[in-house]
């Protein structure tokens, strides 16, 4: 057995949560409560006041507390962390079947005794550890690839379909009003549901989650982030309430917590479900005829092909290369930004076992916007992928202000968090899509050069397989870069995006320009897309050549690619 020392010693929180974890945590310590209650209500009172005055050890109580509690909070979910297990008698087996069970799970139910872990430990300086064991799963701690993996382990697929009968069988005469999905791809209709045991880790594995935000780009502030938390807390509020686990915890004398107290020992044998063989058969569902997708989303197309035209381009974005696409204020980029993101989706893995990612930075539009696009444009739902860890949208958009070392701070944690697989050790390829990161230099704070400075430390970052940049090019803001532009004097707007558009037009392998038609619009003819080499193009590479296209895009996001003085779409 080994211990970790000090890991939570300098836990940050809010004032707000700092004050009720103290009181919390005074009241757990106390062992003397006395037995009326309006008395304990003066007791508390007492030792609430007493606590406001006492500021020696303050953060270190918080810190312990918040560590006590998400310790205890993991040891009443999992049996993963189990020293023995004992199978019981088919009579407490039967005991530990619900009339609310969902009837075909219930030849899933084991009774077992097992040993809780994660209980608390203090060093001669009242500092917390844990003990546990080299093989045992670890689903706490600062935040890491192996965590992440035990986590996704146990709760990853844990929706499934259920027919008609079922539904009506557990949810009674009104299970219409639930989500059915209606089937596609060779996959049954049925109720998209799941076990509430896996609900439940789904909530704690937020909220560890949520303890790191900056790690994986959670913003506490938005209102559903917000919710979210709530939601979580209640339904294991009330989850730990309806078990009501009558295990008796003893508690332990530690000299080192503030001059002496004594603490809840929970590493005790308790007796429940074996949660393995509930998980188990939660997955081998999912993996049946009944396989479905994220719960929330509707039903969608098959992801679209995509244009033959463009796929010598789209394949070039990989080993480290950049591609630039450029757009105007009346012919948008956009859907070009698409398909390249669409490419990197195209297989789940490579040959070599390597799983494709995106992390996507924007700064003119939000993440509903690329949600719906891609969605229109590609018939796919990056929503799945973020689920499944291969998707992270960096919203530069909603905090204009966000200073570039903020925008470094964030996409390198998001980059670290998606860089290994969920599945195996296999490190991930991830494509980095930049779109108007330009749109920066009309501040006065932004220059090209630090601009330059923060995409070649993104580029440099060793999970990053390729680099799609994505700019604006109206003649107005590289008129600086073009020889004898007139009398007219560049304002510092125009020399800082000239220069940054062409530094990055020499790094890129291609250049893909679109521009609306030099006759104006057309029917049948949205614009032109020029391809040209780069500074860093290979001469050997013979699968694409320059050349100039016409596309057309439909109204429902397909869109056609074709060359000039061809038959057209």
């Amino acid at each position: 057995m080994n211990s970790r020392k000090g890991q939570y010693a300098s836990l940050p929180t809010s004032d707000e949560s700092a004050v009720t974890a103290r009181n919390h945590y005074d009241e757990e310590v106390t062992l003397n409560l006395p037995d009326d209650h309006d008395e304990n209500e003066a007791a508390d009172s007492q030792r609430r006041a007493s606590a406001k005055n006492e500021d020696r050890g303050f953060r270190r109580k918080v810190s312990i507390n918040i560590f006590i509690a998400f310790a205890l909070l993991l040891a009443a979910f999992f049996s993963g962390a189990a020293v023995s297990l004992i199978f019981t008698s088919t009579d407490q087996r039967q005991a530990l079947i619900y009339p609310t069970d969902y009837p075909p799970a219930r030849d899933a139910v084991e009774a077992a005794t097992i040993k809780f872990s994660g209980g608390a430990y203090f060093d001669e300086q009242g500092e917390p550890y844990f003990h546990y064991d080299h093989d045992q799963a670890r689903y706490f701690g600062p935040p890491s690839h192996k965590i992440d993996r035990a986590w996704d382990k146990i709760i990853k697929h844990r929706y499934f379909l259920i027919s008609d009968e079922e539904a009506r069988e557990a949810w009674g005469p009104d299970y219409e009003q639930y989500y059915k999905w209606p089937g596609q791809d060779g996959i049954s209709s049925g109720y998209v549901a799941g076990i509430d045991v896996l609900h439940k880790l789904h909530c704690v594995n937020h909220i560890r989650k949520a303890l790191n935000p900056d790690y994986y780009n959670m913003t506490a502030s938005t209102k559903f982030q917000r919710y979210h938390i709530d939601h979580c807390l209640d339904i294991i509020r009330q989850s730990l309430e309806c078990s009501s686990d009558l295990t008796l915890n003893p508690t332990r004398w530690w000299p080192g917590l503030d001059d002496g107290k004594n603490f809840i020992d929970s590493d005790q044998v308790h007796t429940f479900r074996n949660f393995t063989k509930v998980r188990q058969w939660a997955f081998a569902r999912w993996d049946s005829w009944h396989r479905v997708g994220d719960r929330h989303s509707p039903p969608m197309a098959a992801p679209r092909a995509l244009p033959s035209a463009l796929e010598p381009y789209l394949l070039s974005a990989s080993d480290g290369t950049l591609n630039l696409l450029t757009g105007t204020l009346g012919s948008t980029v956009s859907w070009l930004t698409n398909r390249y993101i669409a490419n990197a989706f195209r297989s789940d893995k490579d040959e070599d076992g390597t799983e494709s990612a995106v992390v996507l930075l924007s700064w003119m539009r939000d993440a509903p916007f690329w949600k719906s696009e891609m969605r229109r444009a590609t018939g796919l739902d990056i929503s799945r992928f973020a689920q499944a860890g291969r998707f992270t949208f960096v919203d530069c958009f909603s905090n204009p202000t966000m200073t570039l070392a903020e925008v470094e701070r964030n996409t390198t944690s998001a980059l670290d968090c998606m860089s290994k697989s969920t599945e195996d050790d296999h490190p991930r390829k991830i494509t980095l899509v930049l779109d108007a990161p330009d749109i920066l230099l009309a501040s006065t704070s932004t220059t090209a050069a630090a601009l330059s400075r923060l995409l070649l430390t993104l580029r440099s970052h060793d999970a990053v397989d390729s680099t799609v940049l994505c700019l604006s090019a109206d003649l107005p803001l590289l008129s600086a870069a073009v020889p004898d532009s007139g009398d007219h004097s560049a304002t510092p707007i125009e020399v800082e995006t000239a220069a940054f558009v062409t530094t990055q037009a020499h790094s890129a392998r291609w250049l893909l320009s679109v521009r609306g038609l030099d006759t104006g619009a057309a029917t049948d003819v949205s614009g032109v897309l020029r391809a040209t080499r780069g500074g860093d193009h290979d001469t050997e590479d013979t699968s694409a050549k320059e050349c100039e296209l016409l596309y057309l895009l439909n109204r429902d996001g397909n869109v056609k690619v074709f060359k000039r003085g061809s038959s057209g779409p």
